[in-house]
């Protein structure tokens, strides 16, 4: 081959295997907070099997003071905490009706949210956001952060009000809210003139982190 021509493969190829690696990288950020409770929490991998009510996942909790709180109590500390002083060596998800927390190690555990308790956390949107199925209190952003919101959630069949509040979003992006278990749900938010409405439930196995609600 020329050596002109073999310069210029040799160039192409770089290009390629670096625009690979640059979608590979968007790909893994875009997608962080986005999958299975398992995957969001690491329970999938078989040398570190979820530990409930372990000694070792009890350890787990004392060593990131979340011993002794509820399933509840955990999901109001973790999703209020600043992104810049979230712990590190946590990732804490939350399901329909549990809350895995996950110190990268041994000791995984889950604490069981009560009979009638479904946490949503919701990150309104303007532009940008990103696939999500259950919460990350640890890792998860939303583009709205530390904005005022009106939100209100009432029952899809019945109109029935749950939730109506004129707050503020976390510095996370989100906004969290308890509502009852086995509901059909119609989430209303509005953000600086723009609203966007979405329905969804509050079963074991539905979503708890809402990204697709767009305000327009």
């Amino acid at each position: 081959m020329r050596p002109d021509l073999e310069r210029s493969a040799l160039v192409n190829i770089t290009a390629a295997t670096a625009a690979a690696a640059l979608s590979l990288t968007a790909l893994l950020t875009v997608t962080a907070c986005s999958g299975t409770a398992a995957e969001n929490a690491g329970a999938d991998r078989a040398d570190t099997p979820i530990a409930y009510d372990s000694a070792d996942g009890e350890a787990v909790l004392a060593a990131h003071g979340l011993d002794g709180l509820t399933g509840r109590e955990i999901v109001d500390r973790l999703d209020a905490v600043p992104p810049a002083q979230r712990d590190q060596d946590l990732i804490v998800s939350v399901t329909g009706d549990r809350v895995i927390v996950d110190a990268g190690g041994p000791g995984e555990t889950a604490v069981p949210l009560g009979e009638d308790e479904f946490y949503l956390s919701i990150a309104p949107f303007v532009e940008v956001t990103h696939p999500c199925t259950f919460h990350s209190l640890t890792t998860c952003l939303g583009e709205q952060q530390s904005v005022p919101v009106q939100l209100t959630v009432r029952d899809a069949a019945t109109g029935e009000v749950y939730a109506e509040k004129d707050t503020e979003t976390f510095a996370n992006g989100f906004v969290g809210v308890w509502l009852p278990r086995d509901r059909t749900v119609e989430v209303t938010a509005t953000m600086a003139g723009r609203t966007g409405t979405v329905v969804t439930g509050t079963g074991a196995d539905d979503p708890t982190c809402m990204t697709e609600l767009r305000l327009t």
